[in-house]
C-alpha cells in the first residue's frame, strides 16, 4: 500500500532551513505545539503536494515566503514514500520532489525520484495512487460529500465504484436501462416535462450555428460515473436531515466516518489514504473527545495514515511516542522547529538523564500507564513546572501570579507528578521534547526517607545527589528547581508565621479538611496581603520560572542525515 514515510519542508510561511517530520509505521502523526508554532504550514504543505490542487498550479505569495523573503533558498517539499509505482517508467517511487523558485525557468517543479536514481516527471496518474484529504478545523463535511471537485472524498470513491461496474458489459447496460425508466416517471410532473423540452429546443436554437450541437437534457445519471448519482445524507429518526441540521461536532465525526469506511474499502489495496484532521477536538465536549481519539487510533490500523494537529492531551497517546512531533518556535518571533523522537532516542535521553532501567520495550508503556491528562497537558506548554501533588499544583499558581507569573497567560504548566518518585520521570519526558522544565519537590518527603527518590530527580535535572545539601531555607529556588524545606505548607507557615496558619484554620472551618483545596484557599487570601515579610523567596521562585521563558533560546539540531525514526528529528535552521 503506498504510504508516506517522511515529510520534509524548507523556506515555507513559519518553516525555514529544513524541518522533518517522520510518520511512524503504526498509529496517527500527532503535531502538538502552542498557537502559531507552525502545525497548519506543514499541514499546508502536505496538501500542496497532496491534495485536491494540481501542485504544479501553486503560485506562492509574499507571505508564502519565509519572513517574506522572496531572493532566499527555494520553497521546497520532499516527500520519502513507498507503494508508488511511476507508471510510464515502471520504476518504483521513492520521493516526490515539489520545488518553487522564482529564479528558474521551470520556477514550479513537481517530480519523483525513481528507484534506479534518476528523476521523472510526476503525473495524475502516480499521485492518485496515494491521496490526502484535509478535513480543516471548519469540517467542512457537506463539501467533502459532494462532487464541486473530483478530489472530494466522495467523487474519489465514486470514481472507484464506477471504474469496477463498468467492467461489466451487461450490468451497465441493466443499470442504464432502470435509469431510463426512472425519468419517464419524472416526466409523469407535467412542469419537469415542459420544462426539459423547452431547455432541449432552446440549446438547439442557441448553438445552431456552433460546429459542435449540444443535447440538453435531464438524465437520472451521469454516463461517465453512473454512481454520480447517488448522494450522501445524514438521517435522524429515518428522516433524511439536510448538513445544516447538523451540529458542528456531528458533521466532524460524520466526516472520520466516512473517511474510515473509505479506507476499509479500498485501503487493502495498492491505493493509500492520508488523512489530515485539524483540531478534532474543535466543539466536542472532553468526553466525545477521549471516544473520538479511540477511533482516529483505529482508524489509523486500518489503512489509513493519519494526522491531527491538536490542542488537546486527549489525542496524545504515550505508547506510540514515535508519533508524537512537538512545534515548537524556541526563539520569540522566530521559525517553526520540530522534535520528534523515535524510541530508541527517547529511551537514550532518558538514561543519559539517570533512567538507568530504561529500554524500549518497557519505556513506552511506563509512560502511557501513568499518564494522566494533566501530566500530558505538559508537552504543549511553553514552560511546565512539575510538583509533587494536586496541593502544590493548586496553589502555587497563585502565589506566582501575586508574584507577577500569571501561569497561564505565560503558557506555563503546573502538573503534579503524584509524588516526588515520580517527578524525574515527567522531567525526562518534557526536556526530551525540549520543554524548560522546572521542578519543585520537598526536602523530606515521608515517602522518600533514604533520599533515592530524591536523588534520582537531582539526576534528571543534571544535579549530582553526592553534591547536594538541602537548603536551610523555607523555600530555596534554583534556575531548574524549588525546594521547599521540609514541606510545602509547613514553608508557608514559616515564612508568614502568623497569617498562614489563621487563613488555613478559616479555610478548614469553611470547606472542610481537603488538603489541596484548603492550601488553595489560604494562598488566595494571602495573595491579598503583599505587605507581609516573606514574600522575597515567593519572589526568587516565580523570577526563576519566568527566567525559563522562551526568548532567545534554541532548540538543538540533529545531525544532518540522521535518521529521524530513532533521533529527534532536524529543526529549523539546518541546512541541508
Amino acid at each position: 500500500m503506498a504510504r508516506i514515510n517522511k515529510l520534509q519542508v524548507r523556506n515555507y510561511r513559519s518553516i525555514g532551513g529544513w524541518v522533518e517530520v517522520a510518520f511512524p509505521e503504526t498509529g496517527p502523526l500527532v503535531l502538538i505545539g502552542e498557537n502559531n508554532a507552525g502545525k497548519s504550514n506543514i499541514v499546508r504543505a502536505l496538501d500542496i503536494a497532496l491534495g485536491e490542487t494540481w501542485p504544479g498550479s501553486f503560485n506562492p505569495e509574499d507571505h508564502d515566503y519565509h519572513q517574506r523573503v522572496r531572493d532566499s533558498a527555494p520553497m521546497q517539499i520532499l516527500l520519502d514514500v513507498d507503494g508508488i509505482r511511476h507508471m510510464r517508467r515502471d520504476l518504483d517511487v521513492i520521493q516526490i520532489s515539489w520545488r518553487y523558485d522564482p529564479d528558474e525557468d521551470r520556477s514550479c517543479a513537481f517530480d519523483a525520484m525513481l528507484s534506479d536514481g534518476t528523476s521523472a516527471w510526476m503525473s495524475n496518474a502516480e499521485r492518485e495512487q496515494l491521496a490526502c484529504v484535509v478535513v480543516g478545523a471548519d469540517r467542512r463535511l457537506s463539501y467533502q460529500l459532494s462532487y464541486t471537485s473530483k478530489w472530494t472524498l466522495l467523487s474519489r470513491l465514486m470514481r472507484r465504484f464506477h471504474d469496477v461496474l463498468i467492467e461489466d458489459d451487461d450490468r451497465a447496460s441493466r443499470l442504464r436501462s432502470q435509469f431510463a425508466s426512472i425519468v419517464e416517471i419524472f416526466k409523469e410532473v407535467e412542469q419537469f416535462k415542459g420544462f426539459s423540452e423547452g431547455l432541449r429546443r432552446m440549446a438547439g436554437e442557441f448553438g445552431a450555428n456552433l460546429t459542435y450541437a449540444l443535447e440538453m437534457d435531464f438524465s437520472a445519471y451521469d454516463p461517465s460515473n453512473y454512481f454520480r448519482s447517488l448522494r450522501v445524507q445524514p438521517t435522524s429518526d429515518g428522516q433524511v436531515r439536510s448538513f445544516d441540521e447538523l451540529g458542528t461536532g456531528q458533521e466532524q465525526i460524520l466526516a472520520l466516518a466516512f473517511a474510515h469506511a473509505y479506507a476499509m474499502a479500498y485501503g487493502a489495496g495498492e491505493a493509500g489514504l492520508v488523512m489530515v484532521i485539524e483540531e478534532p477536538e474543535a466543539h466536542l465536549h472532553p468526553l466525545a473527545q477521549q471516544w473520538l481519539s479511540r477511533k482516529v487510533h483505529a482508524m489509523s490500523e486500518d489503512g489509513v495514515q493519519v494526522v491531527v494537529t491538536t490542542h488537546s492531551p486527549a489525542f496524545l497517546d504515550l505508547a506510540h511516542v514515535d508519533g508524537i512531533a512537538c512545534t515548537r518556535k524556541p526563539d520569540e518571533g522566530g521559525a517553526t522547529a520540530v522534535v520528534q523522537h523515535g524510541i530508541e532516542s527517547l529511551v537514550g535521553h532518558c538514561r543519559a538523564l539517570g533512567a538507568d532501567k530504561a529500554d524500549v520495550d518497557s519505556l513506552p508503556d511506563f509512560y502511557a500507564a501513568s499518564a494522566t491528562e494533566e501530566l500530558k497537558s505538559g508537552l504543549f506548554a511553553r514552560v511546565c513546572m512539575v510538583v509533587e501533588g494536586p496541593t502544590e499544583a493548586l496553589a502555587l499558581p497563585i502565589l506566582l501570579e501575586a508574584c507577577g507569573v500569571d501561569v497561564l497567560k505565560a503558557g506555563i504548566a503546573v502538573v503534579s507528578a503524584g509524588g516526588i518518585g515520580s517527578i524525574a520521570r515527567w522531567v525526562r519526558l518534557y526536556t526530551a521534547y525540549q520543554i524548560p522544565t522546572f521542578a519543585a519537590f520537598d526536602a523530606d518527603s515521608h515517602d522518600d526517607k533514604d533520599g533515592v527518590k530524591r536523588a534520582d530527580l537531582l539526576t534528571s535535572l543534571g544535579r549530582d545527589p553526592a553534591s547536594w545539601e538541602v537548603p536551610g531555607e523555607p523555600i530555596s529556588a534554583s534556575e531548574t528547581y524549588a525546594v521547599m524545606n521540609p514541606d510545602f505548607e509547613t514553608a508557608l507557615r514559616a515564612l508568614f508565621p502568623d497569617a498562614y496558619a489563621a487563613f488555613e484554620g478559616e479555610a478548614r472551618q469553611k470547606l472542610g479538611s481537603n488538603k489541596p483545596i484548603v492550601a488553595r484557599e489560604a494562598c488566595k487570601r494571602l495573595a491579598g496581603v503583599r505587605e507581609l515579610d516573606g514574600w522575597t523567596a515567593l519572589q526568587m521562585l516565580a523570577d526563576s520560572i519566568r527566567a525559563l521563558l522562551p526568548s532567545a533560546g534554541a532548540v538543538g539540531a540533529a545531525a544532518p542525515g540522521s535518521e529521524p525514526a530513532e533521533a529527534a528529528s532536524v529543526v529549523e535552521g539546518e541546512d541541508k
